[in-house]
């Protein structure tokens, strides 16, 4: 078995796979196939496919034994969107796609909110709302209520891809051929996607033959630079990419701050704290408008995803939409999600951090 393995990981470095090979030995990977030597398995398969450039057809391949993975839950609530990132940012923010997330629920946006617990950061999706109150571990089917009554919950990997969590998060913490496309994988069907990546350059690279291929039909890749490097969201302490992906061929295009009536932050302003208590009080300054920079980037990814969910005409509209529900609406939706779940919210009716077990 272990020769066999071997021989597969030689021919990967330089032989593209076909999206049934690239599927069956990631399924078995995924099922722990190989014992013991597992773990070393998968992140050598890997490594070894982006070393030589993986194709569309072996991240297909791949994604199709994420899904296969899942536990998949059925909402008849429409459209529901995704705002996630591949991560690996070379800046490091406050959570700013749950956050951006919560005021597109309170816009009358359901957001399905895919997340883990920190990897490459200090405080992940999952992190920071369990500070605030939530049971992350909470059924499914409250869950899929609070989506459906309240247009927001978290799917946390855990829960719903379990081979994944025990065998990829923790190995494979670097970018490899999954980064591409990992994060729109989730139990609930997405209409549109606002997907983030911490690169420019892969706006006009495989990214968006990848997301045409397995995402929803309305898709926007967003990149945005913060001092001297980026994140995978749009920025407003910087210039911001962005490309739409549809049927029919789009253009990358620049955004800035200013142009769109928005005051530049600075970069230490979006900067992520050291603990999940600090990072839980920056969300809540900027979902009830008490940090102006932080709910300006905030307002701004979540009118993107209002944009492309077709609730805005652009993403000016999306930003000034948003605007208007920042405060008690969207501390609403954060307090109802986290009683949903069972949990106890951390927080006064102003929006300030008072405890966190």
């Amino acid at each position: 078995m272990q020769t066999t393995m071997n021989s597969i990981i030689q021919k990967v470095m330089v032989e593209p796979l076909k999206k049934g090979e690239a599927f069956s030995i990631f399924w078995e990977l995924l099922n722990d196939k190989f014992g013991e030597k597992n773990k070393i398995y998968l992140a050598s398969f890997l490594t070894a496919m982006q070393a030589r450039g993986p194709t569309v057809e072996e991240i297909s391949g791949l994604m199709k034994a994420v899904n296969k993975d899942a536990k998949k839950l059925i909402t008849k609530i429409k459209p529901v969107c995704g705002i996630v990132g591949n991560g690996r940012d070379d800046f490091k923010t406050i959570n700013i796609s749950t956050g951006a997330s919560l005021i597109c629920a309170a816009s009358g946006l359901a957001i399905a909110k895919n997340g883990c617990r920190a990897e490459s950061s200090k405080t992940g999706t999952t992190d920071v709302l369990e500070a605030l109150g939530a049971k992350i571990n909470c059924s499914p089917k409250k869950s899929l209520r609070s989506l459906e009554e309240n247009k927001f919950a978290l799917f946390d990997a855990e829960m719903y891809f379990p081979r994944m969590t025990r065998n990829y998060v923790g190995t494979v913490s670097w970018r490899n051929p999954l980064s591409a496309a990992l994060a729109i994988a989730s139990p609930i069907r997405f209409d549109s996607i606002i997907f983030g990546i911490s690169d420019p350059n892969l706006i006009d690279d495989i990214t968006p033959e990848i997301l045409k291929k397995i995402g929803p039909r309305n898709t926007m890749i967003v990149c945005g630079k913060v001092g001297n490097g980026y994140i995978d969201e749009l920025s407003t302490a910087g210039t911001s990419y962005l490309k739409k992906i549809s049927n029919t061929p789009s253009k990358k295009e620049v955004i800035f701050p200013e142009l769109l009536g928005i005051k530049k932050a600075k970069p230490w302003q979006l900067k992520q704290y050291e603990t999940h208590k600090e990072n839980a009080k920056a969300l809540l300054r900027g979902i009830s408008g008490r940090d102006k920079a932080i709910c300006d980037c905030l307002c701004l990814n979540a009118g993107a995803a209002l944009y492309i969910s077709g609730l805005a005409s652009d993403i000016k509209e999306g930003f000034e939409i948003a605007e208007q529900v920042v405060g008690d609406q969207t501390l609403k939706v954060l307090r109802k999600y986290v009683i949903a779940t069972g949990g106890e919210p951390n927080w006064n009716g102003k929006g300030l951090l008072y405890s966190v077990n």
